[in-house]
């Protein structure tokens, strides 16, 4: 049985240990004054998005001291109004409630217990798709390959009612990266499986791809995801060519992962100073875990950097 097989096999052990529980992890230190938001999109439907279907979402929020809560789009919408730094999460496939809340709450730790000194009061939004495992591994990977691009159109509108002057910044885990990309090029004017946005979000963002499910191609002039680097202030690639569950994305796609070989900057042209990447075999080994990345100090040292929008 491999690593990651088995790591596979604790988290749905582990999942059915807890009945389906949909309970959140913990919430903010009481020392800070953060928002933890959960937005849950398993209930909105695919086509074009309207105001109506924010009905559709499901809204949770905490803060210090409070238990978790349920809210909706435009009180988080409201609240974005405020200028904080935004932070979202993106998890990637066959992950369920407890997961993506367990991993957004470990990423959220090593962002605000930044040393030497912690960061100022950040919003931390962790967007839940549905990518829950259902089917064998290859064919359950090109399924949620499916799920997950109908997602960046989602995550786009989601982002056109963000004000401007919000600074927001994103942190994806294997698909993450994939609608983090498709979004951040919708939001920058482009079209994607025949979706346009009507409004965008008006500035520049900063991301860290872990582990990118998406061709390593996308990010060029004219592909895909073409321009989501006009959309972009910084974007950090950690590719692991070590990976073995990225070995296999061809299967899915016929091409090599981005977060599996890495993608020249040289392509981005005059743009090109807005992409970094680095090899992370060494650090994150042979593990396709969320974990591997949060929890390892080098990694989150780096992340960090870019999410909360230090010098690069």
């Amino acid at each position: 049985m491999t690593i990651q097989r088995r790591g596979f096999l604790q988290a749905a052990a582990a999942s059915a240990a807890l009945g389906g529980s949909t309970a959140l992890a913990g919430a903010p230190s009481p020392q800070r004054s953060d928002e933890l938001w959960l937005v849950n999109t398993c209930g909105v439907p695919c086509g074009t998005l309207t105001e109506a279907h924010k009905k559709c979402f499901s809204v949770q929020r905490t803060a210090p001291g409070q238990a978790w809560q349920y809210s909706s789009l435009d009180q988080l919408f409201a609240a974005t109004g405020d200028g904080r730094l935004t932070v979202i999460y993106v998890h990637g496939h066959r992950v369920n409630m407890h997961w993506a809340t367990q991993g957004g709450w470990e990423i959220y730790q090593g962002l605000v217990q930044a040393c030497p000194t912690a960061p100022p009061p950040i919003r931390f939004l962790i967007w839940k798709w549905p990518s829950e495992r259902t089917l064998g591994p290859i064919r359950d990977a090109a399924a949620k390959a499916v799920i997950a691009d109908q997602q960046c159109y989602k995550l786009g509108w989601f982002l056109g009612h963000i004000p401007q002057q919000t600074p927001l910044s994103f942190v994806g885990f294997s698909f993450g990266p994939r609608i983090i990309a498709g979004a951040l090029h919708l939001s920058s004017g482009g079209v994607l499986d025949g979706h346009k946005l009507q409004a965008t979000y008006g500035s520049r963002t900063r991301s860290v791809f872990w582990a990118g499910a998406l061709d390593y191609t996308w990010l060029a002039p004219g592909q895909r995801d073409g321009r989501a680097i006009h959309s972009t202030d910084a974007l950090l690639n950690l590719y692991n060519c070590c990976d073995p569950v990225l070995r296999a994305y061809p299967r899915i796609s016929g091409n090599d992962a981005l977060g599996y070989v890495g993608m020249p900057a040289s392509w981005l042209g005059s743009e090109a100073g807005r992409y970094a990447q680095r090899n992370v075999c060494g650090e994150a080994n042979r593990l396709h875990l969320t974990r591997s990345y949060s929890l390892n100090p080098t990694i989150m040292a780096s992340t960090r950097k870019y999410v909360l929008w230090q010098q690069v």
